[in-house]
């Protein structure tokens, strides 16, 4: 056990957000079509909690500017934690982890590693097309997890809530 592992956040709420990045969900939106975002109904459900608040949600278009934009508004806000969903794999058009890890002043490196570590006991070798990656920004962590309402379930279940507490209180302290 990590020595320091009872030393943890007293926080009342941690205040989370999730940026849904996707280009085609982005424009159906905005063509006025019906949209159900799965991945903030998983967590919703997950974050269904006293001590957890999703209190900021966005569906933005894959593009650097609409990325920054998002950035820049969590930065003005009472969030701790913000989840960035969509925009991790190798297609030309994933930009999210290109745009916003210049911007961490800590990356968590391990955070991918073991993030695709768990993912390829679900989805096998495809695990490694994940650019998933973690860091924080003028103190509030950033996650940046692949588009799927399942990877940012296992995230959140597996790898965020457990030492949510403790790394927060090591980033604030």
């Amino acid at each position: 056990m990590h020595p320091h592992r009872d030393i943890v956040l007293k926080k009342e709420t941690i205040n989370f957000a999730l940026i849904t990045v996707s280009s085609s969900r982005y424009r159906a939106k905005t063509a006025g079509k019906e949209l159900k975002d799965d991945t903030l109904d998983t967590i919703v459900e997950i974050l269904n909690q006293d001590k957890y608040k999703l209190i900021y949600y966005s569906l933005i278009p894959d593009s650097e500017i609409s990325i920054l934009q998002e950035v820049c508004s969590i930065l003005e806000k009472d969030i701790d934690v913000a989840i960035f969903s969509g925009g991790t794999g190798p297609a030309r058009t994933d930009k999210t982890v290109e745009v916003i890890k210049p911007l961490f002043t800590k990356e968590l490196v391990g955070f991918g590693d073991i993030f695709r570590f768990l993912s390829y006991d679900k989805i096998g070798a495809a695990a490694y097309f994940s650019n998933a990656t973690a860091g924080v920004i003028s103190g509030k962590i950033f996650f940046i997890l692949p588009g799927s309402p399942k990877a940012v379930k296992l995230a959140l279940e597996d790898i965020i809530l457990p030492e949510i507490d403790h790394l927060l209180y090591l980033i604030y302290e």
